[in-house]
């Protein structure tokens, strides 16, 4: 493994652990049986967490973009690389890859999906010229059903990470590296100054964000 960037932990058929939730912190450890290492190498490893514990039971070819964010959902596992697609992945497949999503066109940074494994959302970075990146402002939005692009979602925010709010499909929280967040609904068009906070960080800069259940 070159560079781990990222871990899932799935069921045994690869995808969202029973009795769990999106964000892989429910009450479904008991069918806990494989795990899934992504980093800047164009293989994503599959490893086994039962009876070979430890032991690299499958390897899925990614690219060269590796996989930097990794999202299990109950149809199989979302993989997000360095160049800005998501990979949509199922390991009992023979290629493994069963659709690409082209989200961004630069590195994702975050990815969730909403508890009934409907909806995905990213965010990212865009590529400015030949060689500049900023943070793109637009949360894409796909149905993971279908794998079509739905309206994306804009911030007021640089946002890099993102998480569905546990409880609600419609909602999101937005958060930048500097500490900012923004609450997203659907459908919601006025912009309201109640929407946006600040984390007053006493280091450099956020590297992660979750929200808990409670």
């Amino acid at each position: 493994m070159l560079e781990l960037e990222c871990l899932a932990v799935t069921g045994p058929t690869g995808t969202l652990m029973s009795g769990s939730s999106i964000r892989g912190a429910g009450n479904g450890l008991g069918n806990f049986a494989r795990f899934f290492l992504g980093g800047l190498q164009p293989t994503l490893l599959e490893v086994d967490a039962v009876e070979r514990w430890g032991e690299v039971i499958n390897t899925i070819d990614v690219g060269i973009g590796g996989s930097v964010v990794l999202r299990p959902f109950s149809g199989g596992l979302c993989a997000g690389n360095t160049n800005g697609k998501v990979m949509i992945i199922d390991s009992r497949t023979s290629h493994g890859i069963v659709r690409e999503l082209d989200a961004h066109t630069g590195e994702i940074s975050d990815m969730t999906v909403d508890a009934n494994s409907h909806t995905l959302v990213t965010c990212g970075w865009s590529r400015v010229g030949d060689s500049g990146l900023r943070v793109d402002r637009l949360l894409r939005v796909y149905d993971l059903r279908s794998g079509r692009a739905q309206v994306p979602l804009s911030t007021s925010l640089d946002p890099c990470f993102v998480r569905f709010i546990p409880g609600c499909s419609d909602s999101l929280l937005a958060t930048s590296q500097t500490g900012a967040f923004q609450t997203i609904q659907w459908g919601k068009i006025a912009f309201s100054p109640n929407d946006l906070g600040q984390l007053w960080l006493g280091y450099d800069r956020l590297v992660a964000t979750d929200l808990s259940q409670k």
